[in-house]
């Protein structure tokens, strides 16, 4: 095989390589933008309520553990807690569970 020929496999070959990565990195691109958004979907699921969508009690805890971290640091920071009573709700929690909504 002459000294031309081997090069010009060699380069073919090459370039069929450097197309095989650059193929497996953008499917490893998608898949790591897929594990992210499902990250993000499971974290979301598992900070809010199902039934309303609204923040459940874990994410209320950890803004009001904050919150007082920063009184004591900041004194002059001032924050009210505003309970709401919704009429009903804990007969719908009750009636369909309590993993349909927190009471």
């Amino acid at each position: 095989m002459s000294r031309r020929k081997i090069t010009d496999n060699e380069r073919k070959a090459h370039e069929l390589l450097e197309h095989q990565v650059k193929l497996r990195t953008a499917d490893l691109e998608d898949e790591i933008k897929q594990r992210k958004a499902a990250e993000k979907q499971r974290q979301h699921a598992a900070s809010h309520d199902i039934l309303t969508g609204l923040p459940n009690r874990s994410v209320f805890i950890e803004l009001l553990n904050k919150a007082i971290a920063f009184n004591k640091r900041r004194p002059e920071f001032k924050f009210v807690i505003f309970c709401l009573d919704l009429d009903r709700f804990k007969m719908i929690s009750e009636n369909l569970g309590h993993h349909a909504g927190d009471p």
